[in-house]
C-alpha cells in the first residue's frame, strides 16, 4: 500500500553560520555579472594565465595570447584576485549576487543579504579562487590595453552582422585562421587528407575600415564578434568596444599561405 511521506524537519537551521576573522569587503553589485560575461572567453587549458578571470586594480580581465578583454565594474576595496570557471559558475548559480566577501588567508566566505553563505577553501592544488600572481605577468598583460589603445576610427557592428558571422565562422571544418580585408571576411575549409582538390574559400560581406588583408585566430575573432559593438581595424592590435568595456584582438603574421580570393559584383 502506498503511503504519503511527509518531510518533518527536526530543525530550522541545519548549519551554524560560518565565521572567519579575516578582512571584510563590500562587493560591487556587478561583480558576478562581469565574471559571468567573461566566462566564455576563458581557455579550458594551456597557459595558466589564460584559464582565469583576473581582478586587477578593480577591473576584470580575460587575458590570452590572441585576445584581451576588460570589464568595468563598480569601484571596490577588493584585492587582486583570480577566479576559475568552476568558481564563476557556482557564484552565478545563486538567484542574487553576494553582498560581502570575507577573506582569511586562503579561505573566502561569500555572504548574501538573505543570510546565505558560500565558503570556498583555496588551500588545495586546484584553487578555484586565489590572490593575483606575485609575478607581474597578468598585470603587465592587462596594462597592454592602455599601452596599445588607439581607438580612433572604429565602425559600428550590428547585432545582425554579429549573429551572421558567428554562425558562419563557427563551423568545425573551417581552418583555424580567418582573414579580414576591406569589406569582407575570408575563411577556408581544412584540407582533407588524400584530397587533391583546392581548398574551398568562403567570402562574406563585412563592413570595416581595414586597409589591407589581416590574419587572425578564428576562435578569437569569433569571440570578439560575439560582443563587439565597434571595431577599429586601423590599429595593431585591433581595438574594439563592447557594452561593458573594451578589448584587443592580436593580429597574426600574414604568412605566405593567404587564400586566393576575388570580390566581384557578379
Amino acid at each position: 500500500m502506498l503511503q504519503k511521506w511527509e518531510n518533518t524537519r527536526p530543525y530550522e537551521q541545519p548549519f551554524q553560520p560560518i565565521a572567519l576573522d579575516g578582512e571584510r569587503h563590500a562587493l560591487p553589485c556587478d561583480l558576478v555579472d562581469g565574471l559571468t560575461f567573461l566566462l566564455p572567453f576563458l581557455k579550458r587549458k594551456g597557459n595558466p594565465v589564460e584559464i582565469w578571470v583576473h581582478l586587477i586594480n578593480t577591473k576584470l580581465f580575460v587575458i590570452t595570447n590572441s585576445l584581451i578583454l576588460d570589464y568595468e565594474i563598480a569601484n571596490s576595496s577588493l584585492p587582486d584576485l583570480k577566479f576559475n570557471a568552476n568558481a564563476i559558475r557556482t557564484l552565478g548559480a545563486f538567484d542574487t549576487a553576494p553582498s560581502n566577501l570575507m577573506i582569511q588567508d586562503d579561505a573566502f566566505l561569500w555572504e548574501w543579504p538573505n543570510g546565505e553563505q558560500l565558503f570556498v577553501s583555496s588551500s588545495g592544488m586546484m584553487k578555484p579562487i586565489c590572490f593575483g600572481d606575485h609575478k607581474p605577468t597578468s598585470d603587465a598583460r592587462a596594462s597592454s590595453i592602455n599601452a596599445y589603445w588607439g581607438f580612433n576610427n572604429g565602425e559600428a557592428v550590428s547585432e545582425e552582422t554579429r549573429k551572421r558571422l558567428r554562425r558562419w565562422l563557427s563551423a568545425s571544418k573551417l581552418h583555424r585562421d580567418v582573414y579580414v580585408a576591406s569589406g569582407c571576411v575570408i575563411s577556408r575549409m581544412k584540407n582533407l587528407k588524400g584530397s587533391n582538390e583546392d581548398t574551398l574559400v568562403g567570402i562574406d560581406d563585412f563592413e570595416n575600415n581595414a586597409t589591407r588583408t589581416m590574419r587572425f585566430d578564428r576562435h578569437a575573432f569569433v569571440s570578439m564578434i560575439k560582443v563587439a559593438t565597434e571595431i577599429d581595424f586601423d590599429s595593431s592590435p585591433i581595438c574594439f568596444l563592447h557594452d561593458n568595456g573594451r578589448g584587443l584582438l592580436v593580429e597574426k603574421t600574414l604568412g605566405s599561405d593567404v587564400p586566393d580570393y576575388e570580390v566581384s559584383d557578379g
